[in-house]
């Protein structure tokens, strides 16, 4: 493939492996077939929206996003809230790998069957603070 090199020595670059380590990851046909397919699906966005906030501490309301790279699972900052509350991050780290795998296996990420998350605050009823609810698709 045309610039196929170049992407190699640009990913060896961003990663901080060693020439042996790059080997031995281009050897790995679990990393490879991952990298590639999530490479093809580099423009696709991880969207995590608030359905639901009571008491978020943060300030998340209805319609806010989450906004999450597929090909790095980073989130997207310019796209996302200026505050974001770790305690609603931290489901979608979980949320990201489960869409990447989707991907990677060639299944449609949108019909995951778990794709509604909570915050891991407990709510103001079970003695947190308060929480929110996320609807996660790929667009």
């Amino acid at each position: 493939m045309t610039g196929q090199g170049n992407f190699w020595k640009k990913f060896q670059e961003l990663m901080g492996y060693s020439d042996e380590e790059m080997e031995r990851f281009k050897a790995d046909p679990k990393k490879t077939k991952t990298l590639t397919e999530l490479r093809k699906a580099r423009k696709r966005k991880i969207i995590a929206e608030v359905i639901k906030s009571h008491g978020c501490a943060s300030g998340h309301k209805v319609g806010d996003k989450f906004v999450i790279s597929v090909l790095t699972g980073c989130l997207i900052s310019e796209e996302c809230p200026r505050y974001m509350c770790i305690h609603a991050l931290q489901p979608l780290a979980i949320c990201t790998v489960v869409v990447q795998d989707r991907i990677v296996a060639g299944l449609d990420p949108n019909e995951m069957v778990f794709d509604t998350w909570s915050c891991s605050d407990s709510g103001f009823d079970c003695g947190g603070w308060g929480q929110i609810s996320l609807k996660v698709y790929v667009v």
